[in-house]
C-alpha cells in the first residue's frame, strides 16, 4: 500500500510540474478556428493539426503498439481525426485535445484487439520521447488536465470522471 501512496504522489508532482502553453511562451491554439477551418476544407489547418499533435500521437502509438509500422498509424490515426472533425456531431470545438485522445485510444484499443500478440513487451518501450507526453497536456485545456489526473492517478470511474459542472450521462 505504501508503494501504492508513493507512485500517487510522485505522479501528482509530475503532473504539478508540466507547463501551460501559457507558462512556456508558446501560443495558446485556437481550437474553434482550427475545427471550423478542418470543416471549411482549409489544408492549412489541416497541417497545423498535424503539427500541434503529431509528436503526441506518435509517443502514445510507439508506447502501446512498438515501432513497427509507426508511420502509417499516425498518418492513419490523422486521418481518422480529420474525418471526425469534419463530422458536424464531432462535439464542442473548446474540447478538441480531448477528442483527439479519444480518437486515439480508440484506434490503439482496436489495433491491440486486431493483433494482440503482434507487439512485444521490449518493442513497446524503445524509443520514447518523454518530452512528447509533456507537450501534448501542455497543450489540454485545464479542466482536461484535471479529468486525466483524476482517472489515471486517483483512479476514478470514466463514468465519474466528468468535468466539473458537466451532467452525468
Amino acid at each position: 500500500m505504501i508503494a501504492n501512496d508513493r507512485l500517487v504522489e510522485v505522479r501528482v508532482r509530475h503532473m504539478k510540474s508540466i507547463k501551460t502553453p501559457t507558462q512556456t511562451n508558446a501560443p495558446p491554439a485556437d481550437w474553434v478556428d482550427l475545427v471550423t477551418g478542418i470543416r471549411a476544407g482549409d489544408e492549412d489547418a489541416v497541417l497545423r493539426l498535424g503539427n500541434i499533435f503529431r509528436g503526441g500521437i506518435r509517443f502514445f502509438l510507439r508506447r502501446a503498439l512498438g515501432q513497427h509500422k509507426l508511420e502509417s498509424r499516425e498518418q492513419e490515426v490523422l486521418a481518422l481525426l480529420i474525418k471526425s472533425i469534419r463530422e458536424p456531431s464531432s462535439g464542442n470545438p473548446n474540447r478538441l485535445a480531448s477528442h483527439v485522445l479519444t480518437v486515439l485510444r480508440e484506434y490503439i484499443d482496436a489495433q491491440s484487439a486486431a493483433f494482440p500478440h503482434s507487439v512485444s513487451e521490449n518493442d513497446s518501450r524503445a524509443n520514447i520521447d518523454r518530452g512528447a507526453i509533456r507537450d501534448l497536456l501542455a497543450k489540454l485545456a485545464a479542466v482536461d488536465r484535471e479529468a486525466l489526473r483524476r482517472y489515471y492517478v486517483d483512479q476514478e470511474t470514466s463514468r465519474h470522471v466528468k468535468p466539473r459542472g458537466e451532467p452525468n450521462r
